[in-house]
């Protein structure tokens, strides 16, 4: 352990490690960024707010989950090197949470991506049951379970790797909200 601005580091903190996490960083909120621009010109363009968001944005949506997640991956393997031996299980849990969370989320919408708009499987009656983000269908409910149950506790498993200085405190309460 070496002691870093927020306090003991993991001496597995090495240079490569903080490489990953600097552009695992940037890539995230680069992708957040792009995300909620193209969602909100996606549902600025609705001509009902009940109306889903349709192409090109739900596409380009779809493709940007996908890209996000290895960034959010990556960036939680940093965490966990940077993370003071003490609070490593913290971390290692957090990084498992955003491991799952990745692996339904991207299966989820890269089979959207490229099954559900197939013609095998327009106009079937089950469609809907199986690839719509409403309630009650499989994808809106492994989207909850990625995005309201593994991304939550990923954060909060990961809140109290930071501290120590005001940014490591503005960064765990963002955390926990």
């Amino acid at each position: 352990m070496h002691a870093g601005a927020e306090g003991p580091v993991s001496v597995d903190f090495t240079p490569a490690a903080r490489r990953l996490g600097l552009v695992a960083a940037a890539t995230t909120a680069i992708l957040v960024v792009a995300y909620a621009v193209t969602l909100t010109v996606g549902l600025l363009s609705l001509a009902s707010p009940n109306d889903p968001v349709g192409p090109p944005a739900f596409s380009i949506l779809e493709i940007l989950i996908l890209v996000l997640m290895p960034a959010m991956v990556a960036l939680m393997v940093a965490v966990h090197a940077w993370a003071p031996q003490r609070l490593k299980v913290l971390s290692l849990t957090a990084l498992v949470f955003v491991s799952l969370l990745a692996a339904v989320t991207c299966s989820l919408h890269f089979v959207i991506l490229t099954v559900s708009h197939q013609p095998a499987f327009a106009g079937q009656a089950w469609r809907p049951l199986v690839f719509e983000f409403r309630w009650p269908s499989v994808a809106y409910a492994l989207d909850i379970l990625a995005w309201d149950v593994f991304f939550p506790l990923a954060m909060l498993f990961a809140a109290p790797v930071f501290g120590g200085s005001r940014l490591g405190g503005w960064i765990r309460w963002t955390m926990v909200a």
